[in-house]
């Protein structure tokens, strides 16, 4: 095998590492599978990091450089799966058209075949119809049975685009992945790589949804896409991340994993030099987001007085604090910031703890 073919293969198996549980990050990467056998034991109380430094497996620096590594990998594979999305779309979504068409003909098909049987049932041909072969004389479906046959093929449509929603990899921002982004005590870097990962799941979550996004509401004005301009920049802050975590690893004495992790890094390439940073993609999914709503409302309201509200993450609030979470030199979304989070700029570790 030529060397660069093994270096791919190597960063390809350091990025599985990456993607799996904290214990199994620590196996993979450290060499020590102390959590991994802890948790196999039974029940464990405390979140696995926090398990880990108790137990006296990793120090706490070293818990806070595989929780950067680990996030930066996220936000990677998920800039790659907009960047799939975006190649793929039109026959995606084709194909869950048909699928959708496909199922509710054969659902159809058997309701059909229930109606025909409840209505012989209910009205037996007579002695004559027998003979001849005619049928009974049609009944009326019941209203509450055509209701429910609408919303069963409502249903049908609704599940099939879900499963492909996920099959893409969405991912709810309230999902348990991320519940400790921006938790209290951790690092600035930290914070910043989880933001991040977080920015990039909803960005894809966007995407996804741009083609796939299903309403039961017909004023709803739906999901609009950004595009995928904002891939580069996230590759660009997972690039500085790995790096991030590499040079604490090598400091806490990991210096082969330090190894692994740089390598990932470079295999990432140059992103654009303009490339827009992750917290300036929160700011357009969140004026986006915005605008939809209010179209969508103001189309509402010449009807009723119910309003649609901002999909989950992509709220005022959340949006302004992932900004200033990713850069703390961005002022969120009152202004724009003078500064992007980039490569150059950052945050350093510091300590995982406050001196």
């Amino acid at each position: 095998m030529s060397e660069p073919q093994h270096d791919k293969q190597a960063v390809k198996q350091t990025r599985d590492i990456l993607n799996a549980r904290l214990g199994e990050m620590i196996t993979g990467l450290l060499g020590d599978d102390s959590l991994e056998k802890k948790y196999a034991a039974g029940p464990v109380a405390d979140a696995a990091g926090a398990s880990a430094e108790k137990a006296g497996i990793v120090s706490a620096d070293t818990k806070t450089a595989l929780l950067i590594a680990q996030a930066a990998e996220r936000t990677l594979r998920a800039a790659e799966k907009v960047t799939f999305f975006h190649i793929h779309r039109d026959q995606i979504v084709e194909d869950v058209k048909q699928e959708v068409k496909d199922k509710q003909a054969e659902h159809a098909e058997a309701f059909r075949a229930r109606n025909e049987e409840h209505q012989k049932i209910k009205n037996p041909p007579n002695f004559i119809q027998r003979i001849f072969g005619l049928h009974a004389a049609p009944v009326q479906i019941p209203k509450e049975e055509r209701f429910a046959f609408e919303n069963e093929q409502r249903q049908i449509a609704n599940d099939a685009y879900a499963r492909r929603e996920t099959a893409l990899g969405y991912v709810s921002p309230k999902a348990d992945t991320f519940k400790y982004v921006g938790a209290e005590g951790d690092a600035p870097a930290l914070k910043s790589a989880q933001a991040t990962m977080l920015a990039a799941q909803m960005y894809l979550n966007n995407e996804i949804e741009s083609r796939l996004y299903k309403s039961d509401f017909p004023l709803d004005y739906g999901v609009s896409e950004v595009g995928e301009s904002y891939t580069q920049g996230l590759k660009q802050k997972a690039a500085a991340d790995f790096k991030i975590a590499a040079a604490l690893l090598d400091k806490e004495g990991h210096g082969p994993a330090a190894v692994k992790l740089n390598a990932v890094a470079n295999s990432i390439g140059a992103a654009a030099p303009n490339a827009p940073g992750p917290d300036e993609l929160v700011r357009k999914l969140y004026k986006q987001e915005e605008a939809n709503v209010d179209f969508s409302n103001q189309q509402m309201s010449m009807w009723t007085m119910a309003t649609f509200g901002h999909r989950a993450g992509f709220e005022k609030e959340n949006c302004d604090k992932l900004m200033k979470l990713i850069n703390p030199q961005s002022s969120g979304l009152e202004t724009t910031p003078v500064h992007t989070i980039k490569a150059g700029n950052t945050p350093a570790f510091n300590a995982s703890k406050p001196a």
